[in-house]
């Protein structure tokens, strides 16, 4: 096979094998889908910000820009077939594992088929598979991320010289911009890049370094973020709101940062020391699911005493363990989530090839192989991956039973379980908001969206109608009856291709109506 077949061969079927993958593992229905990414690219689409009032409570205000083309594929495409692009298109972190894992792996005869075994491996972990063809996001932005690295990786280890190198070292600061745009979480592949071009780089450079990536960086940000920002500062006088409210202080919201704190929340400071052990042990200290891999923890294991080591290693070495180290950190002292590491849990079994050089070169080709094949089978798949899939119908999203509305409808939402993605289904013409019980963005009768809220309820002439779930039902009753509306006994079922459960649209009137 020539040498064009073989990079055909990788950067199309490898990410192709990866989408069909996902049409294995089936339709995505995770909760996030159903609460707000679906909702986010059709409100994006069609205009609906200050509109509809809170539908999937503040992840309403997400950036929309990777949802709305998913969206639309969606209204375009059977629901396979989108799977199938989105797989591919994720799939890309393969290729680009693959070129990672030859940037840094030894001279070898058979480097190249270390390479493929170290790609691999990255990407069958339990959260890469779970995310296949699904819309979380994580592994769709692992791709710039990933990118980025390689052109880093290649630029350090000589391959672009002159003009070249600086054009590869911006290149790779944008790519990571792009993603932190998309997802304000992946910043912390940002700290990881800076930290891989100050330990590879002479002291002399790094003035310049931190220049370039930062103006680099930016740009890219503001590529993807950017319009979105300028629209949260529109209406809400906070760029990224609600987040870091404590320092941009809007009056739609409370002074805090808004930072997602229920995993920290639960971890001790030894656990939080010596995380990738104990959620590996344990995967529901870091994540919403429970599943056995230990990627991270062999990583860490491998690459914590090589940390101590990183003088004598390769410039490459050097840089690929710092990204990991630093965004490591940054992760665990901000997050704790599991699927902000994704690129991580991906790097994984190329990490220790990189850490095995370090501390043992002459046991680093048969080492990583061992340790790669071994992760790949022994662990990785996650247990409870069903509940958020289901078998491909005609279309991703389908809502049947939706009665004939009257054109100035207001549609009352309540409850926890999410329910916009049954909007974009209801007529256009109609508004939707959102009532609640608690002090949701820091709400009250005087502050936030729930004075507004209380406005349009009042100010409303025309029918009303509660969408609720059945398991929200009697709370959906009481919280009615704090904005002043009473339930009728007047109920129809929507039946949903995404839940097993047919939500309920029910009559409201306020309480002064008899």
């Amino acid at each position: 096979m020539t040498s064009r077949l073989r990079s055909l061969a990788l950067w199309l079927g490898a990410p192709l094998l990866v989408g069909m993958a996902g049409l294995v593992l089936g339709q995505d229905a995770n909760w996030d889908f159903r609460n707000y990414h679906y909702y986010n690219g059709y409100a994006f689409l069609n205009g609906r910000l200050g509109f509809d009032l809170l539908p999937a409570n503040h992840p309403s205000f997400y950036n929309p820009l990777l949802d709305a083309p998913v969206y639309w594929l969606m209204q375009m495409l059977p629901a396979s077939a989108v799977a199938l692009i989105l797989g591919s298109v994720q799939g890309l972190t393969a290729p680009l594992l693959y070129r990672i894992a030859l940037a840094i792996a030894p001279p070898a005869p058979r480097r190249n088929l270390l390479a493929a075994i170290l790609a691999a491996a990255g990407c069958t972990g339990a959260m890469t598979m779970s995310e296949i063809g699904a819309t979380f996001h994580d592994n769709t932005l692992a791709v710039p991320v990933l990118a980025g690295l390689l052109l880093t990786l290649l630029a350090i280890t000589g391959r672009f010289v002159g003009r070249a190198f600086w054009l590869a070292i911006a290149s790779a600061a944008f790519l990571i911009g792009l993603a932190c745009g998309f997802k304000l979480t992946m910043s912390l592949y940002a700290v990881g890049l800076v930290a891989a071009l100050l330990v590879a780089l002479p002291w002399r450079r790094w003035l310049i370094v931190i220049a370039v990536t930062g103006a680099s960086g930016l740009a890219g940000f503001l590529a993807t973020g950017g319009y979105w920002s300028f629209v949260l500062w529109s209406h809400f006088r906070n760029p990224f709101f609600p987040h870091f409210n404590n320092i941009f202080h809007s009056e739609f919201a409370a002074d805090t940062a808004y930072r997602d704190l229920k995993f920290i929340a639960q971890l001790g400071l030894l656990e939080r020391l010596l995380l990738p052990l104990f959620s590996t042990v344990n995967s529901w200290l870091v994540a919403e699911a429970d599943f056995f891999d230990a990627r991270l923890l062999a990583a860490f294991v491998l690459c914590l005493p090589a940390l101590f080591f990183l003088r004598r290693a390769t410039p490459a070495n050097r840089a690929l363990i710092a990204f990991a180290a630093a965004a490591y950190i940054v992760w665990v002292w901000l997050y704790c989530i599991y699927r902000y590491v994704l690129p991580l849990e991906m790097l994984a079994p190329i990490l220790c090839l990189a850490a095995l050089s370090v501390l043992r070169p002459s046991a680093a080709f048969r080492g990583a192989t061992a340790i790669a094949v071994l992760l790949t089978v022994a662990t990785g798949y996650p247990k409870n991956l069903e509940p958020v899939r289901l078998p491909f119908g005609p279309r991703f999203v389908a809502i049947d039973g939706l009665p004939k509305f009257e054109d100035n409808t207001l549609i009352v939402m309540a409850g926890d379980q999410p329910a916009a993605f049954i909007v974009p289904s209801l007529p256009p013409q109609l508004r939707v908001i959102r009532i609640n019980d608690w002090p949701f963005l820091g709400q009250s009768g005087t502050q936030g969206f729930e004075p507004l809220i209380r406005r349009t309820i009042a100010n409303h002439n025309g029918p009303m109608l509660l969408l609720t779930h059945p398991e929200d039902f009697k709370r959906a009753q009481n919280i009615a009856m704090l904005f002043g509306l009473r339930l009728l006994d007047e109920c129809s079922a929507l039946a949903t291709n995404l839940t097993a459960s047919k939500f309920l649209l029910c009559k409201l009137q306020p309480w002064t109506l008899r």
